[in-house]
């Protein structure tokens, strides 16, 4: 079968449904592995008590409604950016983001792949504003300590 077949089987021709979460039907919530890659720290605001910085946010979880096994012997497929939208995601969240953007110069940079197991790792670029609680008592001999919050 072609990679179009396949996923038109278990996507478009199926049950499959992206606002419910794998393991719903399991009644237990999802397991979602996540590694955050820091490009660049770019500014650090004492006075806004915020710093920016350039992440790639990367995704894994396996959704067994999506295993392919049976109908390919591909090891792997990248999903477009159609089909992305109509795949299940987490509804990962930043806690202390004050404003973030997507980068789409000159494509949305989201890459999304679908192992024959139903496992998906997913990944895109974030430039993000985040909130951090500075103590200045010590300064200029400070040291301080910004979280990345990241929440679900």
């Amino acid at each position: 079968m072609t990679r179009q077949e396949v996923l038109e089987i278990l996507i478009t021709n199926s049950t499959y449904n992206p606002r419910i979460s794998p393991d719903y039907e399991l009644d237990h919530a999802t397991t979602v592995y996540v590694q955050i890659y820091v490009l660049s720290i770019d500014t650090v605001n004492e006075q806004s008590m915020d710093y920016s910085m350039n992440i790639y946010l990367r995704q894994r979880w396996v959704d067994p409604r999506l295993s392919f096994s049976n109908y390919s012997k591909a090891n792997m497929m990248e999903l477009d950016a159609k089909i992305m939208s109509q795949v299940w995601v987490p509804d990962t969240f930043f806690r202390n983001e004050k404003k973030g953007e997507f980068h789409i110069v000159t494509v949305p940079n989201r890459l999304m792949h679908l192992y024959r197991d139903g496992t998906i790792y997913y990944s895109m670029r974030l430039s993000m504003l985040l909130s951090c609680h500075m103590r200045l008592q010590k300064y200029p001999l400070d040291i301080q300590s910004c979280p990345i919050k990241l929440a679900s």
